[in-house]
């Protein structure tokens, strides 16, 4: 019989990887506070307000943000807003860490663009771990 040993095709349904993955955030600059806001296309997954001087109104100068990435990382964006007019953000930055005596390296990197209200835009293009960002303030 002609056919009888093909082989059928047969669905399978894998699970969707997801990597946790932290990422904290270190204000620095002008005193003033703002808010560090991550996205995944146009949903928020978490935000943090900080503040330049720790302990000003309540408000801590390092913060943390931990959420699960599937899929592709350029999905991922940040909007990092200042809490009072005339300020703005000058920049964010990957920070560089060191590793059992190597070499400092990041393990994530980020594009930028500032906005003429005084926010900053970014996207992540890599992460291979937890990772901090210095974020800058400017009056």
């Amino acid at each position: 019989m002609g056919g009888a040993d093909t082989v059928q095709r047969i669905k399978v349904e894998r699970p969707v990887s997801v990597d946790r993955r932290t990422i904290i955030i270190n204000a620095d600059g002008d005193v003033g506070a703002f808010t560090f806001e991550i996205f995944k296309k146009d949903r928020s997954l978490g935000s943090v307000n900080l503040h330049t001087r720790r302990g000003t109104d309540g408000l801590d100068s390092r913060g943390k943000i931990s959420f699960g990435i599937t899929g592709n990382i350029r999905d991922y964006n940040f909007k990092v807003t200042p809490s009072t007019n005339g300020h703005s953000i000058s920049s964010a930055r990957p920070m560089r860490e060191k590793f059992k005596g190597r070499p400092a390296k990041t393990k994530g990197s980020i594009t930028r663009r500032r906005q003429r209200d005084g926010s900053l835009i970014g996207t992540f293009t890599k992460i291979d771990g937890d990772f901090s960002i210095r974020v800058t303030l400017r009056n």
